[in-house]
């Protein structure tokens, strides 16, 4: 069976080839349906104006045509176009059509847009602007060190837009891209980049130097600071038990050094039961953090 299955085995290979190429040849030369993804193009803008609003990257195009024509087609390069040639400042609604198409040659046949509904496109002028930069990092430091954010600069301190003017006019500011920088123990600069909010607008420079402001942690203890005994009724003959808090802070340097009692509030809810242990409630400057209390927790009693 094998050996007959072998026998003039270069000509039924060469038979079955021609086969294959004559039902190829049938196939492509029948019309066919197909659906393309074209890119969207603008031509022809007048130069004192630029897109003003975000255009779709491209549409869904079905064609009808002959198999090899589509074929061909996943090869070459075909769009769709927004003819602006012509265009004043101003909004108006384009619906793409058969001269909308930029296809190799014309033998395809426009069956339909998957898009429906017409394209939004505004003319607008051009216009740039210098804006500030708003930091959207995030500044971890190591052990024993603090970061001060507020003391961020950048280099350079502002970028410049450049894009649509009704767009451009609305910006207030750029963000940095979100980024973390961890266990940071000295002053050091990074190289950071802008987020690019709209595609529309141009950013100059992308890129931009962060400086980043490093101390070592300082610490500070302040003793007998008055407790304050909110809601007891009067002529109470309960007390607080001890009257006074030890408090040890810590911060930077010149928050540390700019803490004064005036800026410290400790105050504990009044209660009847004696066994009952209170924890206090510590206000302080926000740049601070409390390190430990002397007592932690207290009571009232009976004189």
């Amino acid at each position: 069976m094998k050996n007959r299955l072998l026998k003039n085995f270069p000509a039924k290979l060469f038979a079955l080839l021609v086969a294959v190429l004559l039902w190829m040849h049938v196939a492509t030369e029948q019309k066919y349906e197909h659906t393309y993804r074209l890119p969207l193009l603008v031509e022809g803008l007048p130069e004192e104006y630029v897109v003003g609003v975000p255009l779709p990257d491209s549409l869904d195009v079905t064609l009808k045509g002959r198999g090899k024509d589509l074929i061909k087609l996943f090869f070459s390069e075909g769009f769709v176009v927004i003819d602006a040639r012509g265009m004043k400042l101003g909004e108006r609604f384009i619906a793409p059509s058969e001269t909308s198409l930029r296809l190799p040659d014309d033998s395809f046949e426009l069956v339909g847009f998957k898009r429906t509904e017409p394209i939004r496109f505004f003319a607008d002028r051009y216009a740039n602007m210098e804006v500030p930069i708003e930091s959207r990092l995030v500044l971890e430091p190591a052990d024993g060190f603090a970061t001060i954010p507020e003391k961020t600069t950048f280099s350079p301190e502002a970028v410049i837009l450049g894009g649509p003017e009704r767009l451009v006019r609305s910006v207030k500011s750029v963000k940095t891209v979100a980024d973390t920088f961890r266990n940071l123990h000295e002053n050091t600069t990074f190289a950071v980049s802008i987020d690019q909010e709209s595609p529309l607008l141009q950013y100059t420079p992308r890129e931009v130097s962060a400086q980043i402001f490093v101390e070592p942690l300082s610490t500070v203890k302040i003793e007998d600071i008055v407790v304050r005994v909110e809601g007891a009724p009067p002529y109470t003959t309960l007390q607080l038990t001890p009257a006074t808090i030890n408090i040890t802070f810590t911060g930077t340097t010149d928050a540390i050094e700019s803490l004064s009692r005036e800026n410290i509030q400790v105050i504990v809810d009044y209660i009847t039961d004696e066994s009952k242990l209170i924890r206090p409630v510590i206000f302080h400057p926000s740049d601070i953090k409390v390190v430990s209390t002397e007592p932690t927790h207290f009571t009232f009693s009976t004189p």
